[in-house]
């Protein structure tokens, strides 16, 4: 006989077996009716099929607590794999919300940054603990890392880590929501009006004045009980004229939470930053404590395959998700070395065709999203070091492998901050090395 704590958590789920059963009779027959035996679905949960079979019909059956989670994650796994109406899904939600447990589906890495409850949000473990212990002190922080290293979802994180403290929460992308939306163009008073605007949720602001628009930011920060935290993803896209605005107010929002003044002691700042130009100085806010954003080590390689491994096993495409996630991560590694966005979206791709490698991928010309980070790179690389000398650059990576002592300091530096080499000014990685020089030369005018 299983089992169970005597914790009054535990003592209400065995109450409300009745209504899961039902649940979970509803969401398999919904497998079944996409094809999926429940043989199938015992197997992927680890539960004997009988076992299962007399769970469904019996109501002297009471599984653990652990069981029901195990089956609530195969269900969920195979319902993305395979197909599920919508009333078997929100039966696996209620399964779920009953016993804690997160539904949120996969999130495609060539979508945009992945979600952070989403099975595939990569946990990299020192940054989460510096982070959970920053988001408890209110101030101005900054989060950088090299391009497309991952820095946008992990701002994410921040978001989620300040939710759960009741902070409320602004987040904004300098690109989109302030410049290429035109809302600085439009403010009669640039970033300020288009900050004004964005936190309070009233386009309004963009044609006040100075001290109205300080009034109206000051009593949108009071009204939130716990704290409020403004954060800037893509600062990089600022103009320089707003950013030198906005460090003003940044420094005036220090100046008043120091003094302990109403609103503005619990304001929080957070500022999302890509290391892909020179003037890191000008652009940085100064007053921030920075967090850095590094490529994926083999161990988080590694997690993300173990976590995608199922859903691959579910879909029928791989017979051992243990041995599959052990070769993906060998070959992943190897390619791309722990880019973060590259290496996600190749154990994406895998878990899809169930391969444990791409033979060509090297050799084969880029396409999709692994063309759009090459082409976004390349561009990059010859704004920073200007065209003529990107191409004498690069083509002296591609000739000896290596940077070369001709390369000034500052270029070495503004190639190795791209994450292109290593500090040894050897290549960073095995992708790059195939395809960069290539996207390089595409992305000067008259060298195709």
């Amino acid at each position: 006989m299983a089992k169970h704590r005597t914790d009054s958590t535990t003592r209400g789920l065995l109450a409300a077996l009745p209504e899961t059963r039902v649940d979970l009779l509803a969401a398999i027959d919904a497998l079944g009716d996409a094809g999926v035996t429940r043989g199938e679905i015992a197997k992927a949960a680890r539960w004997n099929p009988g076992y299962l079979s007399e769970v469904l019909k019996q109501d002297g059956k009471r599984p653990t607590a652990a069981k029901v989670v195990s089956l609530i994650g195969a269900l969920r796994v195979l319902g993305d794999a395979n197909g599920m109406t919508l009333a078997g899904a929100e039966a696996v939600r209620r399964v779920a919300e009953r016993y804690g447990v997160p539904t949120q589906s996969l999130t495609n890495p060539a979508d945009g940054p992945v979600a952070v409850a989403a099975p595939n949000f990569v946990k990299r473990r020192l940054l989460e603990t510096t982070l959970v212990s920053a988001v408890v002190t209110p101030g101005t922080y900054a989060i950088d890392g090299q391009p497309m290293a991952g820095v946008s979802s992990t701002l994410l994180l921040v978001e989620t880590l300040l939710a759960r403290r009741g902070v409320q929460t602004c987040r904004l992308s300098a690109r989109f929501d302030l410049v290429a939306s035109k809302r600085i163009e439009r403010s009669a008073t640039g970033i300020l009006g288009a900050l004004a605007a964005a936190i309070t949720g009233d386009d309004a602001w963009l044609a006040d004045d100075f001290f109205a628009i300080q009034e109206a930011i000051r009593d949108r920060l009071v009204a939130a009980p716990v704290g409020f935290a403004l954060l800037l993803d893509d600062m990089n896209d600022l103009p320089f004229e707003e950013l030198e605005t906005l460090k003003s107010l940044l420094r005036d929002w220090a100046t008043r939470r120091a003094t302990g003044a109403p609103g503005y002691a619990s304001v929080t700042v957070w500022l999302a930053y890509t290391s892909n130009v020179r003037e890191v100085a000008m652009r940085s806010q100064l007053l921030a404590s920075y967090h850095i954003v590094d490529w994926f080590t083999a161990a988080e390689v590694r997690e993300l395959a173990k976590a995608l491994a199922p859903f691959a096993a579910a879909s029928g495409r791989v017979g051992s998700p243990q041995s599959w996630a052990d070769d993906v991560t060998s070959d992943a590694l190897a390619l791309f070395g722990g880019q973060p966005q590259l290496t996600h979206l190749y154990l994406w791709d895998r878990h899809l065709d169930g391969a444990a490698s791409a033979p060509g991928i090297l050799t084969l010309r880029p396409a999709g999203a692994y063309e759009r980070h090459l082409r976004r790179l390349a561009r990059t690389f010859a704004a920073l070091l200007r065209p003529a000398r990107a191409q004498e650059a690069i083509a002296e990576l591609a000739a000896t492998g290596a940077l070369v002592d001709s390369v000034s300091v500052s270029d070495w530096q503004a190639i190795e901050g791209l994450g292109i080499v290593k500090p040894n000014g050897r290549w960073r990685c095995a992708y790059y090395e195939a395809h960069l020089p290539k996207a390089v030369a595409g992305s000067v005018p008259g060298t195709r």
